[in-house]
């Protein structure tokens, strides 16, 4: 905002794994990955759609993974990948 006056688009594209089968996979990899690849994506959405609305349009994109329809046993090591990847698909983004 500051070196442009606006935002016309968003992309949240990134997404980190950590790999451990589910019943020893650490919680402090689980937050990690929860934080980069969803609860960012929630932030930025949140303040860059406040921005939008104000400017009256705007294009948020977000990318998630084909792994989200993953077999759950061949890929139960990514089970926090797989979780918030998903959680975006199942989320009701604003459309502006």
């Amino acid at each position: 905002m500051k070196s442009f006056g606006r935002i016309d688009i968003l992309v949240n594209n990134a997404g980190l794994t950590w790999g451990a089968p589910t019943l020893q996979y650490p919680l402090d990899k689980w937050e990690k990955v929860i934080n980069v690849n969803l609860r960012a994506v929630f932030l930025l959405c949140k303040d860059v759609a406040n921005i939008m609305v104000k400017q009256g349009r705007g294009k948020i994109i977000n990318i998630t993974s084909v792994s989200v329809f993953a077999e759950p046993r061949r890929d139960e090591c990514r089970i926090a990948y797989n979780a918030s990847k998903g959680a975006i698909n199942a989320s009701p983004w604003i459309s502006l």
